[in-house]
């Protein structure tokens, strides 16, 4: 279970099952609950940089690499988020994008990317598929660095 914290209250709320199913994860959201981002209770009052990764657990693990990350609620291709957090992102000066290097992860990274402003936005590229399959194998904080760059 990943509770989404806005603000100090409870936005949102998701359950992951551990199993896969047909090879797929499967997960629901609360119902009727805000479309929001996961992790805002994590980030410093004060960062003007934020990365928005496809999952929790990719958001996690790029804390672990000291990088301050949200994920998105939905996966790649849902953005219904971005409407009820525009507001929160402005205090950001670089937004950087990490979601998946599959086809819907390049996708709906550069539709976020057109909708948040190409401005103050920054695609990131991992050696692998995403940020937790890196933390899995043993991949540096300086090689992440470089895919920030």
């Amino acid at each position: 279970m990943f509770p989404y914290l806005v603000d100090g209250e409870l936005g949102n709320v998701k359950h992951l099952k551990l199993e896969h199913i047909d090879g797929k994860k499967s997960m629901r959201l609360a119902k009727d609950c805000e479309p929001c981002l996961f992790g805002w209770q994590a980030i410093p009052d004060d960062a003007r940089q934020v990365t928005i990764a496809e999952g929790e657990l990719d958001a996690m693990s790029l804390w672990q690499y000291c990088r301050p990350a949200l994920s998105v609620c939905n996966g790649a291709g849902s953005h219904t988020w971005i409407e009820q957090e525009y507001e929160r992102l402005q205090r950001f000066d670089e937004i950087f994008i990490c979601f998946d290097g599959d086809d819907a992860g390049r996708k709906g990274a550069a539709q976020v990317i057109e909708r948040l402003g190409r401005e103050r936005c920054r695609l990131v590229t991992l050696p692998h598929k995403d940020a937790n399959e890196c933390l899995q194998l043993g991949v540096t904080r300086e090689a992440i660095g470089r895919g920030f760059a």
